[in-house]
């Protein structure tokens, strides 16, 4: 599922300046500055009469009626799909070593070190990104929006 996928990337992607929003009409997804007013672009001492149209304020209220934020993957988040994937793991050697590094002081970088070393970086971008679309259901699912994003991707023939 395409967008489901493109969920997944940007829940794992959100950074504190910007968050990713879902509009459930149209299953796109727009990228926003978490604070406007902290945009490098907003001016506060542009003219905002462009808003006193009430009919475009109108549109703008109705769109924002039909976005909604994607969650963040967040720090326990993250370390959580970590450990997950050291345990998942056949070779207990492997296991321990990943596991050990989450111990260490900066244990993200620690672990990043690790999977280079050997050599399951690419195993592990599987498993996060396996890991990222299983919370999306999740949400979708708590946000009664799963079978709709079903239902979107099927009109626009997404697989």
């Amino acid at each position: 599922m395409k967008l489901i996928n493109e969920l997944a990337d940007q829940y794992l992607i959100q950074t504190e300046e910007f968050q990713g929003m879902l509009n459930v009409k149209t299953g796109e997804i727009v990228f926003e500055p978490k604070d406007p007013f902290e945009d490098e672009f907003y001016d506060e001492d542009e003219d905002d009469t462009e808003y006193d149209d009430e009919f475009e304020m109108d549109e703008e209220v109705e769109a924002a009626d039909d976005l909604v934020i994607i969650p963040e993957f967040t720090s326990p988040e993250a370390y959580e799909a970590r450990e997950a994937y050291a345990r998942q793991l056949p070779d207990t050697g492997q296991r321990k070593k990943l596991l050990e590094s989450l111990q260490r002081k900066k244990p993200f970088q620690q672990f990043r070190n690790q999977l280079d070393a050997l050599d399951l970086t690419e195993g592990w971008h599987k498993f996060e990104q396996e890991f990222a679309k299983e919370r999306i259901v999740e949400w979708l699912k708590e946000e009664g929006l799963y079978e709709k994003i079903v239902e979107l991707e099927k009109m626009s023939g997404s697989k």
